[in-house]
């Protein structure tokens, strides 16, 4: 039903999310007045009534989760709060996967950036030695040839650690 959903444009979990608030369809012809398409299909595969509760923490919204039920009829305010604190609580956990994703991401950044700097300062020091330049001066000689032969300065710097490049 909700790849249906999706594909159609139509029905709880989207109006859910577009108005980041409750719905709720306790009848059938509810459904079909509501979401013609997606109504007449949910009917037709046995449900009588369907919810969808927005997914979110604080001001953000994640998403939306939806219910349907074989029976039509209005459920209890605990079920209601219950189904909520379900959404608040798989909001929760796809904001942590998230964060701990674009942690790594980051790490991982960070790491390479670090990496890079220290390759780049080696690679200066090699080249004052070598040349007798001072530091800027063997910043731009990297620089120079970097761009002179369309490679990346971390390459240049690599070669003449490897001693490739004098």
């Amino acid at each position: 039903m909700e790849l249906f959903e999706l594909q159609i444009r139509e029905g709880p979990c989207l109006d859910s999310f577009r108005l980041n608030e409750r719905i709720i369809a306790e009848t059938p012809e509810t459904m079909k007045l509501r979401w013609p398409r997606f109504g007449y299909r949910a009917v037709r595969s046995g449900y009588k009534s369907a919810y969808a509760f927005p997914m979110r923490l604080r001001e953000e919204q994640v998403g939306s989760l939806n219910i349907f039920r074989s029976e039509e009829g209005s459920v209890s305010s605990e079920d209601l709060l219950a189904a909520q604190a379900f959404a608040d609580m798989a909001s929760i956990t796809l904001l942590h996967q998230r964060f701990s994703f674009e942690a790594v991401v980051l790490n991982g950044q960070l790491t390479n950036a670090l990496t890079s700097r220290a390759i780049l300062e080696q690679a200066k020091g090699i080249l004052v030695g070598r040349r007798g330049l001072n530091i800027e001066e063997a910043f731009t000689w990297m620089r120079h040839h970097a761009r002179n032969n369309n490679v990346k300065l971390a390459v240049v710097a690599q070669e003449i650690i490897d001693g490739h490049l004098n």
